[in-house]
């Protein structure tokens, strides 16, 4: 977090359809570079929850836009409505990435818990305005899996999570491989473990770009 804090950034702001100032920090690797939106979860800030994904971007040559939600960090609002305004909100800020950035932004959408539901919701309702996804500790409808054809798509879930269970990402990466939808790659954290081999006792790694997997690293040259 301190050394996020220290880096080159601007802020950013919106107006939502309520008319509520949401902001954000948006962090430039280079102009052409693809642009993660990030979105924290539940109770949770843009600082505290994704401040470890700018160094993660920076390692992949992508930057970062990372995205208070109303009623939390440096937005307005006192309500959390658990994705039920959230979603216009995050809706908002891809219109507003488009009209920042251009219509030919390479746009990546990343979150984590209520966060990760908005990063699933986006993508099976707007599949073609992005060109990947990292969905941590969210959960998806399996029956709307069909539109994320050829989506690269990278879930992560805790397996004890006691807020969203690890079955949130299991029935849609599921419903992905029976279909051959998306090019996915599912990782759980277990106990200190991941899947894979990878050793870590949170996400620290996964968001600080330790391991990546390559239908997200390969955004860069997409």
């Amino acid at each position: 977090t301190r050394q996020t804090r220290q880096m080159p950034h601007e802020d950013m702001e919106i107006v939502s359809f309520d008319g509520l100032k949401l902001r954000g920090k948006y962090y430039e690797y280079t102009p052409d570079a693809p642009i993660e939106l990030m979105f924290h979860g539940y109770r949770g800030d843009s600082e505290r929850d994704l401040s470890g994904g700018v160094q993660r971007c920076f390692k992949l040559g992508h930057s970062a836009l990372l995205i208070d939600h109303r009623g939390a960090g440096f937005s307005d609002g006192n309500v959390i409505t658990f994705g039920i305004l959230e979603k216009r909100d995050c809706l908002a800020w891809v219109d507003f990435a488009v009209r920042e950035f251009g219509e030919d932004a390479k746009l990546i959408l990343t979150g984590i818990s209520m966060g990760g539901y908005g990063t699933w919701n986006l993508l099976m309702n707007h599949p073609d305005m992005f060109c990947a996804a990292v969905a941590m500790c969210g959960a998806a409808d399996p029956s709307q899996a069909a539109t994320l054809v050829d989506i690269p798509v990278w879930a992560i879930h805790g397996v004890k999570d006691p807020t969203v269970p690890v079955s949130g990402s299991q029935e849609i990466t599921v419903t992905l491989k029976d279909g051959k939808l998306a090019q996915y790659e599912y990782t759980t954290v277990l106990q200190g473990k991941v899947k894979n081999g990878l050793k870590s006792e949170s996400f620290s790694l996964v968001l600080s770009g330790t391991f990546v997997p390559e239908i997200v690293s390969d955004q860069k040259e997409a």
